[in-house]
């Protein structure tokens, strides 16, 4: 009886050195992040407790995340892991949790630099300003949104209406999932009742897009708008871009 007692916590002891000593990248192999666009330069750590550099989302750099693993959702099934980003396109935290075929951030709270987002149209990064997430939380399973909410607010507006010597409000608004996009929706009105509208939607597996509307019958906004791509019909003027960010 005591030989086999020792066998098993030999093999306990064993399987405790296996587990805490998993290297990092190892473990997040086995979630398929890399089939989402997910990709790393280089990794250090275990499972439990480690760091990603060099960290891209399809085409859009993130810069460094720290992880730190939450033993109790092991129970159930899946890895979830406490983490903070930071980089030139920003910095924050939440939580990533991922199953076989889920993945999920949740409590997100951080600010992006939207200068650095490389799907944003040249003319909106040279802008500059900044967003904010409070309370994000987004879902995808097998690659389509299944769920989004938090609110997002961006200083874009009035940056943009300062360099031609107008007055803008805050773009605002709450993610949603539209079909299997990710929805960023963001309105505001400027001082003189000029109204502007952005639509984001996010994929990972087909091309995200940026689709822009304004109402105003500011003679020179309309001209600065004309000049920067935008359609018009009447007092409207819309902008749509497309960009791969995710993997397919």
């Amino acid at each position: 009886m005591k030989p086999f007692l020792l066998l098993i916590v030999f093999i306990s002891t064993l399987l405790v050195t296996l587990i805490t000593t998993m290297p990092l990248a190892f473990a997040l192999d086995r979630l398929n992040l890399k089939r989402l666009g997910v990709n790393w330069a280089s990794s250090s750590g275990t499972v439990f407790s480690g760091e990603l550099t060099g960290v891209t989302v399809g085409a859009q750099p993130i810069g460094r995340i720290r992880l730190g693993l939450q033993p109790i959702d092991i129970l159930g099934g899946k890895l979830s892991y406490q983490l903070d980003w930071a980089g030139q396109p920003g910095s924050g935290r939440g939580m990533l949790m991922a199953g076989r075929s889920e993945i999920a951030v949740q409590d997100v709270n951080g600010i992006i630099n939207v200068e650095h987002l490389v799907g944003l149209a040249s003319e909106i990064r040279r802008v500059g300003g900044r967003a904010s997430i409070q309370s994000g939380r987004i879902t995808f399973r097998n690659s389509s949104c299944a769920l989004a909410s938090g609110r997002i607010d961006t200083d874009v507006l009035a940056r943009a209406a300062a360099s031609f010597g107008q007055t803008g409000g805050e773009l605002t608004g709450n993610m949603a999932c539209d079909g299997s996009m990710l929805l960023l929706p963001l309105e505001g009105a400027s001082i003189d009742g000029d109204q502007f509208t952005a639509r984001i939607r996010v994929g990972l597996a087909e091309p995200s897009t940026f689709e822009s509307r304004v109402q105003t019958t500011n003679a020179e906004l309309s001209a600065l708008l004309s000049l920067r791509g935008f359609t018009r019909e009447g007092d409207v003027f819309t902008y749509l871009r497309s960009a791969q960010l995710g993997g397919a």
